[in-house]
């Protein structure tokens, strides 16, 4: 059933979300958000340096979530955790991310 408010055959709430949800990345400067953390920019005042849509391997019609990400510095691997990935259980995906 679609959603007469929002248009969105997966979430029939109210609320703050817009069919299609889409993964994306935002890539954010670390000096940055250091920046905001010690006062010296407003949150507000920081913006990615580059945005790029995320496309994993399994289709979740009906239930888009990203559970999680983390990112391991040592071994330069992401993981990213895609809730109902299966229809019930989450699947962690795992990237890793070259130098450049």
């Amino acid at each position: 059933m679609v959603d007469s408010w929002c248009l969105d055959p997966e979430d029939s709430s109210k609320g703050v979300h817009g069919y299609p949800i889409l993964y994306y990345v935002w890539a954010y400067d670390a000096n940055d958000l250091a920046a905001v953390a010690s006062g010296q920019k407003l949150p507000w005042e920081v913006r990615p340096y580059a945005v790029w849509p995320l496309s994993l391997p399994f289709s979740t019609i009906g239930s888009t979530r990203i559970g999680g990400a983390a990112f391991d510095p040592q071994t330069r691997r992401l993981f990213i955790s895609q809730l109902y990935a299966d229809d019930v259980q989450p699947v962690i995906h795992v990237f890793t991310i070259p130098l450049q």
